[in-house]
């Protein structure tokens, strides 16, 4: 990967390129397009004591097949990696100039991952998108459900439809080379594949047994567990975070003399 520095004289330059293991301490930007998102990013590495800093519109070669390839499937780690994570949304105001007329979302400030080692600023689409504060502060993604990881980006609007597919590769710790033109849908199928494979295993389906009540008796004698049921209700209501319940014990049948 290659890092941008800042000179005294406020020239920007391109570092070398490292091995991503090997970078230097850096600060890196998330974005929506702005003028001068390059210079705030600059100002606040500086104010952090940080020399170097990561921005994907000067730090890619896009006409670069394989460097482009690299980076999509590098950007989660990058992010992860970075000291600071800097948010320049320059469709967002902070809460006491927004105003309802302009349907702008508030600043609500910074969270810091749990090692200190990250800080986002984000909005209130965080939280419109349902993505829990523990998933931004350092709890390890595997614990969230496929199901919850791919509702993060679903309103996600993106400059080309397949990158809301390749979005997801790191979320889901999975690597696949972007074929821009594919289309959203045939990116979204082959993004599946690789997350069926990684979460369930390449031999998953030599041991798959379909799962059917069909065939099994139904009994109007079965007492339910109202208690425990009510117990699971209140243990399961979290903050959005994965929660496991388990109702074990053999179910009760009140017999009837004929």
């Amino acid at each position: 990967m290659r890092l941008l520095q800042c000179d005294d004289a406020g020239r920007y330059s391109l570092t070398d390129d490292f091995v991503a293991d090997n970078a230097p301490p850096y600060a890196i930007l998330s974005h929506t397009w702005g003028p001068d998102e390059i210079k705030f990013c600059a100002d606040q590495a500086e104010q952090h004591g940080l020399r170097y800093f990561w921005v994907d519109t000067c730090c890619i070669d896009k006409s670069n097949n394989i460097e482009l390839q690299t980076a999509i499937n590098s950007m989660f780690r990058w992010y992860r990696d970075a000291k600071r994570c800097y948010v320049y949304l320059a469709d967002v105001s902070s809460a006491a100039d927004t105003d309802a007329r302009d349907n702008v979302a508030p600043w609500e400030g910074p969270s810091e991952k749990a090692d200190g080692s990250l800080v986002v600023g984000h909005s209130k689409s965080s939280s419109r998108r349902r993505i829990p504060a523990s998933a931004l502060c350092g709890t390890s993604l595997s614990d969230f459900p496929v199901s919850e990881r791919e509702a993060w980006v679903r309103n996600r609007q993106t400059k080309y439809p397949e990158d809301l597919a390749y979005a997801l590769l790191g979320i889901f710790d999975v690597h696949m080379l972007p074929n821009y033109g594919e289309g959203r849908e045939n990116a979204q199928k082959r993004l599946r594949k690789k997350i069926q494979k990684a979460v369930k295993g390449t031999r998953a389906n030599d041991f798959s047994v379909t799962f059917s009540l069909s065939d099994v008796p139904e009994t109007q004698h079965f007492v339910g567990r109202e208690s425990e049921l009510a117990e699971m209700r209140t243990n399961l209501n979290s903050d959005g975070s994965r929660r496991v319940v388990v109702l074990h014990g053999l179910g009760t049948l009140v017999l009837q003399a004929s």
